[in-house]
């Protein structure tokens, strides 16, 4: 029944159904620090980039929010049990770049706060993925390069973990001309440029069927510009994560 609400819900409510945000709660208003993806009931996925120095203490999760067009009896805010950062988190190089956020209750799903899936192949991801634009703005699409294709622009291979070369939508037409390639130290030079997105938006992928819609969550974004010519985006590839996510939710 749950998942026939979820096909009936307008597409603006599914979209956000899954959508976190990690920040501070003031006595009059909530400051979004960092965005989130509600994976369990007790359970948010986002970047430890982002996260930086926060306490326990000092955060408050959003849930339930889906824009302006808000039903204000849909908005949960809920106190944080524990943050988990990545024990092969390194703040220098960005690799494993991944958090959970645990929440103090565990919240009750329904049509317009539940959470996703986690994807878990390793070897292959699906086409017409997503990324969450910053403050909340809506999906916009992505596209992955084939492996061999990052290889060959970073001059070395990527980490298991990580999808190194990511397209935005917008970018896809980029002149063959162009060959400039990177250098393996030469990433680190991505956190001195602007990011495309805040650390922690999740890349998504939906799946529609008979029976309803689906939505997987496929990536963490870490960092990554859109100012040069031959864009370079690092994800981090929650596959290689599960049993990680799972032993922290225990």
């Amino acid at each position: 029944m749950e998942r026939q609400n979820r096909w009936l819900n307008d597409e603006h409510t599914l979209q956000y159904s899954h959508t976190a945000a990690i920040g501070f709660q003031y006595a009059t208003e909530f400051k979004p620090v960092c965005p989130g993806y509600l994976i369990s009931t007790r359970g948010v996925v986002t970047a430890a980039s982002c996260l930086g120095k926060l306490s326990i203490d000092q955060m408050m999760v959003r849930l339930g929010w889906h824009g302006e067009r808000s039903d204000p009896s849909t908005i949960r805010f809920e106190p944080v049990h524990s943050r988990n950062v990545h024990p092969l988190y390194n703040e220098t190089t960005g690799a494993h770049n991944i958090a959970v956020i645990k929440l103090k209750n565990a919240i009750q799903p329904n049509v317009h706060l539940f959470p996703a899936c986690l994807w878990r192949n390793r070897l292959e991801s699906p086409v017409r993925q997503r990324i969450l634009s910053d403050e909340f703005e809506g999906f916009k699409l992505i596209h992955p390069l084939y492996k061999t294709d990052c290889e060959k622009r970073l001059n070395c291979p990527p980490l298991p973990q990580e999808i190194v070369c990511m397209r935005i939508a917008d970018e896809v037409c980029i002149s063959s001309s162009i060959t400039t390639e990177y250098a393996c130290n030469d990433r680190l030079k991505l956190k001195l440029k602007k990011n495309c997105y805040q650390g922690g938006n999740p890349i998504v992928w939906r799946e529609k069927d008979d029976t309803g819609l689906t939505e997987y969550l496929l990536g963490v974004y870490s960092i990554g510009d859109c100012k040069s010519e031959v864009s370079l985006h690092i994800v981090q590839r929650v596959a290689f994560y599960i049993d990680w996510i799972a032993k922290v939710l225990l």
